[in-house]
């Protein structure tokens, strides 16, 4: 289980300061923050600390990546850059879990979801079967959406 006396374990493989930094920028880059690579993050404004949160998440090339609320607090235009990046890094083959109160992105990226109201669940499907499910309906949407019927497709 260990590569050396030194207990690290042989799973991690072997670290350059280059090979960080190539990583790193790779990873700016692919987020949309190449052109801010050398600034100090608290220094940036909000949105920008967002995606750099994600490309942290990111940077390790996990298989599974969970995003609790991506979408909180940012601009329309920073809502599609992430929408993109998601759907770029679901396009590469890693495993996501979404957790998240905008129903119009949800709709846009999800092709399944699980709703959970006070801690329980209440659906899982698609999310125009969730739009038209009653209990999610009144739990999320808000009764004038269960009684005009909602919208037929997951943006609706």
């Amino acid at each position: 289980m260990f590569a050396r006396a030194s207990g690290w374990p042989s799973v991690f493989r072997p670290l350059s300061a280059a090979s960080v930094a190539q990583a790193v920028n790779r990873t700016l880059e692919r987020v949309g923050l190449g052109d801010v690579s050398g600034a100090i993050v608290k220094s940036l404004p909000f949105g920008q600390r967002h995606f750099v949160e994600i490309a942290r998440a990111i940077v390790s090339e996990p298989n599974l990546l969970l995003l609790d609320e991506p979408a909180t607090g940012l601009t329309e235009r920073e809502r599609e850059r992430l929408a993109t990046l998601v759907k770029d890094i679901a396009a590469q083959g890693c495993a996501q879990m979404l957790i998240e109160h905008d129903l119009e992105l949800i709709g846009r990226l999800c092709n399944r979801v699980t709703v959970i109201n006070q801690g329980h669940h209440i659906f899982t499907g698609t999310p125009a079967a969730a739009q038209r499910e009653p209990e999610v309906v009144r739990a999320y949407l808000g009764m004038n959406q269960l009684i005009s019927g909602g919208g037929d497709d997951a943006r609706g």
